[in-house]
């Protein structure tokens, strides 16, 4: 999804409750607790929100 020189439309899935995951997972955060751990503080939502901005367009 990150990779823009691959052309197309990106999408995220509609109800939005993963895509906060999937982002900190394309910003290099491990998986499993981790991601909670890092969503727990208001840099770890401010991480995963600009990861998902660089996709809006």
């Amino acid at each position: 999804m990150w990779d823009f020189s691959i052309p197309g439309a990106r999408s995220l899935r509609n109800g939005g409750r993963d895509d906060s995951e999937v982002a900190l997972r394309a910003d290099g955060v491990p998986g499993g607790e981790e991601i909670y751990k890092v969503l727990e503080t208001d840099d770890g939502w401010k991480r995963a929100f600009n990861k998902l901005d660089k996709i809006r367009r």
